[in-house]
C-alpha cells in the first residue's frame, strides 16, 4: 500500500523554504544547493532504535533524489542520551511534533512505540534488538514488543505501511499477537546481524584497538529491568576485575542504554567505579559493543539481544540469568537456554570463565553448528538485509531503487582512552631459572588478592598515594619528551630512600628498564626484544623475587612467564650504579 498525504498526491521538489524572507535585499535569499524528489523523515525515539534507523539509512547512501530528516521523539524515559546520540553522528534533529506538522514520502522507525500514527508518511517499522522475544510486561502472558495490536494499530487502523521482521517465523508470531497487521509484513532480515558478519574479517584490528594481546577478552552483557543480569548481580563485573588475572584476561560491559538512560551516566560510573579502576571497560551503546562482540573470547550475559547476537557468532556463551516471565516461548531468544552454559554468579568466576573458553575450544565443531543453527534460526536474508530494506523502501517511495546491491558495512575500529590501571598486586613463582608473574589490579582490592601473599607493585604516580607508599616495587615511565639532563633530574626526584616499604624502583625507558635493588645496586635490563605486548613493569616483579623471595643475586639473564608469553632478559650492572640504602 502507499500511503500519500491528503493532497492529490502530487509531490513537490523539497526546496528548504520554510519561512518568508526576512534579511535584508543586499544578503543572498537562503536556498538549496540541491532539490530532491523524496523526503524522508528518521524517528530517533531511544539509543537502540536509532542506532538501527542509523543502519537503516544506509540503503539511501548515494542516491541524490533522495534526503533525510531526522526528527527525535523524546516520550521514552529511555531517550535522554539520543541528542548526544545524534549529535555525535552530525545530526540536528526536528522535534517530533514539528516533523507531524510536515508531509513526508517515507517514515522510518525502530520502535512501535509512540505517535507513529500522526506522521503524513508511510511508516516502514523494523525491531531494534533481535527479532520479537521480549513481553510487554513481565507477566509470563502478555503481547510480544513490537507485535501488539495496542503498539500497531491506532483506531482501529494499522499505523505501519510496512513492518520488518528478521525470519518467517516473526511472521507467524505477528499473526498470532495481531491478524491484521499481517499483510503489513516483510521479511527483510537483521541489518545489525549483516554488519556483525561484515565485520569478523576486523577482529584483529577491533582486539588491537581495545589493548589486548594474548589477553582474553571477556564480555559481560546486561539488558534492562529488575530481571536483568545487571541487577540480579551488580557485583559481578566488580568481581571479575578483581579475580581474573590482568595479563590474563580484559573485561568490558554492554549495558543495556535503558540503565545508563534511566538512571544517569554519572550514576551508573559511580556504582561500577571499583571496576572501572581495575580497567572495566564500559562499552558505548552505539557502535562499541558491536566491535567487542567480534572481538571476545567469551560473552556472559542474559535474556538480552547482545548474548544472542554473541552466540550466533560462535564466541562462547554463558547465561548468568534469564528471564522466562519476560521472552516469550518458541523464540530464537528461548532458543538460547538450550545452547548455552549456565554461569553461577555467585560462585568463584575465574575457574568458571576458564572452563567456558577451554569448553569450547575443545568442542570447536559443534559449538560452531549451534551457533549456525542459532543464527539460521533468528535471522533470513543473512547478508542480504539492506537489499531487501531497499526493495521495500523505494517500493513505499514510489520512486525507482538504484540499480546496485546494498552490502553491509563493518563497524568502525573503536578509538578508546587507555583504562589500564597503574597499581597491582603480584605473585611470583619461582621454578629453576623462570619466575612467574601473575597480577590482579590494586585499586578497591584486598592485599590478599590471589591465592597466598601478594605483593604490591605501583606507578609512583598512581592516583591512590596509599598505594604508592605501600608498594614493594615501584615503577617510572622515563620523559621521554625532556633532554637527558632533565629526564636524569625528572628520575632522581623519586628517591629509593623516600619509600621504605619499596625493594624495587624500576624505570621504564624505550628498549631497556633501569631498576634499583635495594642493597644491591643499580641494574639494566635490556627490553628491545620482549614480545608483542609483553609489560616490561613485570621484569621489576621479578626482579624482586630472585632478589627477595629466593635469595638470589640477579644473574646475567632473567626468565619470565607472564600468561601464555615467556621472555628472556638480559640483565647486568649499570656502569654507573646509583647508591642504595641497606636492607
Amino acid at each position: 500500500m502507499i500511503f500519500r498525504t491528503p493532497d492529490t498526491g502530487h509531490r513537490t521538489p523539497d526546496t528548504g523554504h520554510r519561512t518568508p524572507d526576512m534579511r535584508p535585499a543586499f544578503e543572498a535569499v537562503p536556498r538549496p544547493t540541491l532539490t530532491v524528489d523524496r523526503r524522508v523523515l528518521a524517528v530517533a525515539r531511544t539509543v537502540p532504535a536509532t542506532r538501527r534507523v542509523l543502519d537503516l539509512l544506509a540503503v539511501l547512501d548515494g542516491d541524490r533524489r533522495v534526503s533525510v530528516t531526522f526528527a527525535y521523539d523524546a516520550g521514552s524515559a529511555f531517550g535522554t542520551q539520543v541528542p548526544d546520540q545524534l549529535a555525535a553522528s552530525g545530526v540536528t534533529a526536528l522535534p517530533f511534533d514539528r516533523a507531524a506538522d510536515e508531509p513526508w514520502d517515507l517514515a522510518l522507525a525502530a520502535s512501535a512505540n509512540g505517535p507513529l500514527h500522526r506522521l503524513s508518511a508511510p511508516v516502514f517499522v523494523v525491531p531494534h534488538g533481535v527479532g520479537h522475544s521480549r513481553r510487554l510486561t513481565p507477566d509470563g502472558t502478555a503481547p510480544v514488543l513490537g507485535m501488539a495490536p495496542d503498539q500497531l494499530l491506532h483506531d482501529g487502523r494499522v499505523v505501519p505501511a510496512a513492518i520488518g521482521l528478521p525470519h518467517p517465523d516473526d511472521a507467524r508470531r505477528l499473526a498470532e499477537q495481531c491478524p491484521p497487521a499481517l499483510p503489513r509484513a516483510e521479511i527483510i532480515g537483521d541489518p545489525c546481524w549483516d554488519r556483525l558478519l561484515a565485520s569478523r574479517h576486523r577482529r584483529a584490528q577491533y582486539r588491537a584497538a581495545f589493548g589486548l594481546g594474548p589477553e582474553r577478552l571477556l564480555v559481560v552483557s546486561s539488558t534492562w529491568g529488575p530481571a536483568s543480569l545487571f541487577a540480579r548481580h551488580p557485583d559481578l563485573v566488580e568481581r571479575l576485575t578483581a579475580d581474573l588475572p590482568w595479563d590474563d584476561y580484559r573485561v568490558a560491559l554492554v549495558l543495556h542504554p535503558a540503565v545508563r538512560a534511566w538512571h544517569s551516566e554519572q550514576q551508573v560510573r559511580r556504582w561500577l567505579r571499583p571496576a572501572l579502576d581495575r580497567g572495566l571497560m564500559l562499552l558505548s551503546p552505539d557502535d562499541e559493543w558491536r566491535a567487542a562482540v567480534v572481538a571476545a573470547d567469551a560473552v556472559i550475559g542474559d535474556h538480552g539481544s547482545v548474548t544472542l547476537y554473541a552466540a550466533a557468532l560462535g564466541r562462547p556463551t554463558a547465561l548468568a540469568c534469564f528471564s522466562w516471565e519476560e521472552i516469550a516461548p518458541d523464540t530464537p531468544m528461548a532458543a538460547l537456554t538450550g545452547t548455552t552454559a549456565g554461569f553461577a554468579a555467585e560462585k568463584p568466576v575465574w575457574p568458571q570463565v576458564e572452563a567456558l573458553i577451554e569448553a569450547a575450544g575443545r568442542s570447536a565443531g559443534p559449538v560452531a553448528e549451534q551457533a549456525e543453527a542459532l543464527a539460521a534460526r533468528s535471522f533470513d536474508h543473512q547478508g542480504r538485509s539492506l537489499d531487501r530494506i531497499t526493495t521495500v523502501a523505494y517500493r513505499l517511495m514510489d520512486l525507482p531503487a538504484p540499480e546496485r546491491s546494498r552490502m553491509s558495512a563493518a563497524v568502525p575500529v573503536p578509538s578508546r582512552p587507555d583504562s589500564a590501571p597503574t597499581s597491582w598486586y603480584f605473585q611470583a613463582e619461582i621454578d629453576a631459572d623462570e619466575v612467574a608473574i601473575l597480577r590482579w589490579p590494586a585499586p578497591w582490592s584486598p592485599p590478599d588478592a590471589g591465592s597466598g601473599k601478594a605483593r604490591l607493585l605501583a606507578d609512583v604516580f598512581d592516583p591512590n598515594p596509599r598505594l604508592v607508599r605501600a608498594a614493594t616495587v615501584l615503577i617510572q615511565h622515563a620523559d621521554t619528551t625532556a633532554g637527558s639532563e632533565a629526564g636524569a633530574a625528572f628520575e632522581a626526584e623519586i628517591d629509593l630512600a623516600d619509600y621504605p616499604a619499596a625493594y624495587v624502583r624500576a624505570v621504564v625507558h624505550p628498549g631497556r628498564v633501569v631498576l634499583t635493588v635495594r642493597g644491591q645496586g643499580t641494574f639494566e635490563a635490556v627490553t628491545d626484544r620482549l614480545p608483542p605486548g609483553f609489560d616490561p613493569r613485570v621484569i621489576a616483579a621479578a626482579a624482586h623475587a630472585i632478589v627477595f623471595q629466593a635469595r638470589r643475586p640477579l644473574g646475567p639473564e632473567l626468565r619470565i612467564s607472564v600468561s601464555r608469553r615467556t621472555a628472556t632478559v638480559p640483565v647486568r650492572a649499570a656502569s654507573s650504579p646509583s647508591p642504595c640504602p641497606a636492607t
